[in-house]
């Protein structure tokens, strides 16, 4: 009997048996990971790079490209873990729903600034950009 009134309620609520393992197959596992590297390599380079020209450029009054990448370099682990874990963020977001993907986004934008402008730590300025 209450097999029967849990397979009445399963029916009545739309949901079919075994369709979070089809919502599950149906991610392509491979683009996400796709995803993840490109947005680590795009956030390491172009952001670390013109930040640290930029951090030259406010502290010297020039910038050039062996100042930003000497900064750049002095700070890449800091934004390796800052990229890995900001990109798991979002993508994360992204899963389970646009608006918590797009608000990682907005929230973490300045995360890269903080840790190459003021030499914070990766979760340091994760945290900055948030406030």
């Amino acid at each position: 009997m209450s097999l029967m009134l849990a397979d009445s309620l399963i029916s009545a609520s739309g949901f079919v048996e075994g369709e979070w393992d089809s919502m599950l197959a149906g991610i392509n596992w491979g683009a996400l990971a796709g995803y993840i590297a490109a947005a680590i390599t795009v956030y390491l380079f172009a952001y670390g790079i013109t930040l640290g020209m930029a951090c030259d450029a406010v502290e010297t009054g020039t910038a050039a490209i062996g100042g930003g990448l000497s900064r750049f370099f002095s700070r890449i682990g800091h934004l390796i873990l800052a990229g890995i874990l900001v990109s798991i963020m979002v993508a994360v977001g992204l899963l389970l729903c646009v608006l918590p993907g797009l608000a990682a986004m907005f929230f973490l934008m300045f995360t890269s600034a903080g840790i190459v402008y003021s030499k914070r730590s990766a979760m340091e300025g994760i945290s900055g950009s948030i406030e």
